[in-house]
């Protein structure tokens, strides 16, 4: 239901949209409405949440009910255009371009997705697991490990790696399969919205975008990772719509290798990683190969040459940071290295740091075989720290609220 302007008490019932108040202006009503106040609200609390304290979400909310609501009125108008995006590079876990959309249209985002989420998850399998509510990659892995255990230890694996995933998604066939999903659905009013969804996938925001933290990075980016250097191709990373559109592009690469593998093998996908499993070498090898050619000719998709593995199941797989055994999983190499490189920093960034991500990887260890590993990780940290910090139950730290160093 609408609100008065800073109150946000309900409009009465017996209010009409042309006698509404000046602060919810009727000049430019729509003539139909696609899409309800409401549910621009309801994307709006679902787009603020972790979010609030953000300076865009800060700036949004002052007037965030006049904002949801000229928002409503250009949307149901079709005068709604995207705004400016900001990019920036990350380093961690690898160097990777991010573009964050304009608070208001991270709000149409969340109003898509809130529409189409049960359709699109249909159209998914179980064996992929990114951006699904119930799933991620602790589910990914214990998923891999009970496939694993089907197959057999004598059986063969694949994995596989496609090259600069998200700049090489091909927009007009994301498009296409949006499409044929809402109308096989027989979407109400599929016109608008296919309209929203293309505006959305087409938005180029690296032509409309500043650039923050360091612009050097840019320089160290491969071309292939860059919307900069891709011509029109391939989604932003950091968008709502960009992780749940790529698994919509994917699901297609899923159903095809689910039917070719047929009941023998199976295959388990995360974003672009893949990993086919099969009893027969032979079956992995002739499968791996035709994905390859697949990919190409129906996705415009390249696995990537050098991130290829054909192994037996035995030896184990790597997969989502983890490496999963027949009979446990365990921390992947870059976990422990990482947390090892914190715990020798740990002295010269600020306690509250060190806690916070200290915990956070000790919070992904615990679901693995890592009971000494982290016993061995705390030692070091005392010892680097003079015992500035505690450990709790084996599974996380926290600071001495008291002189530490008085104590040593």
């Amino acid at each position: 239901m609408p609100t008065t302007l800073g109150t946000g008490h309900p409009l009465p019932e017996t209010t009409t949209r042309t006698t509404a108040t000046q602060l919810f202006p009727s000049s430019h009503l729509p003539l139909k409405e696609y899409v309800t106040l409401e549910e621009v609200l309801d994307a709006y609390y679902a787009c603020r949440k972790h979010k609030r304290r953000t300076s865009s979400a800060l700036k949004f909310e002052l007037t965030y009910e006049r904002g949801c609501y000229e928002l409503w009125q250009e949307l149901n108008n079709k005068t709604y255009e995207i705004g400016k995006s900001i990019a920036f590079c990350v380093t961690y876990p690898k160097l990777r371009e991010v573009f964050a959309a304009d608070f208001r249209d991270r709000i149409v985002h969340h109003l898509i997705i809130n529409k189409f989420s049960d359709l699109l998850e249909a159209e998914m399998l179980d064996s992929t697991f990114a951006c699904r509510k119930g799933k991620g990659t602790q589910y990914g892995v214990e998923y891999l490990q009970e496939r694993m255990m089907e197959v057999g230890g004598d059986g063969w694996y694949a994995r596989c790696d496609i090259q600069g995933f998200f700049m090489s998604i091909n927009r007009e066939i994301l498009l296409r399969e949006i499409e044929r999903i809402l109308r096989k659905n027989n979407v109400k009013d599929i016109d608008w919205w296919l309209w929203l969804i293309e505006k959305v996938v087409k938005n180029r925001p690296e032509q409309n975008c500043e650039r923050h933290g360091d612009v050097s990075l840019w320089d160290k980016l491969p071309k292939n990772k860059s919307l900069f250097h891709s011509n029109g191709i391939g989604l932003p990373i950091g968008n709502l719509t960009s992780q749940v559109f790529a698994n919509v592009y994917m699901s297609m690469f899923d159903r095809w290798m689910k039917e070719r593998l047929g009941e023998e093998g199976m295959m388990c996908r995360y974003v672009d990683d893949f990993i086919i499993l099969h009893s027969k070498k032979k079956s992995v090898i002739e499968a791996a190969m035709a994905s390859k050619i697949w990919l190409r000719e129906n996705l415009k998709l390249t696995v990537h040459p050098k991130k290829k593995c054909i192994q037996q199941i035995c030896k184990g797989v790597r997969f989502t940071g983890v490496y999963a055994r027949l009979n446990c999983l365990l921390p992947s190499h870059r976990l422990i290295e990482g947390t090892k490189r914190l715990i020798e920093s740990s002295p010269n960034i600020p306690a509250e740091k060190v806690v916070g991500r200290m915990n956070s990887r000790f919070g992904l260890m615990v679901h693995y075989k890592s009971y000494n590993l982290r016993r061995r990780m705390w030692r070091e940290l005392s010892s680097k720290n003079k015992g500035k910090y505690l450990f709790i139950n084996n599974k996380k730290i926290k600071q001495r609220r008291v002189n530490y160093e008085t104590i040593c």
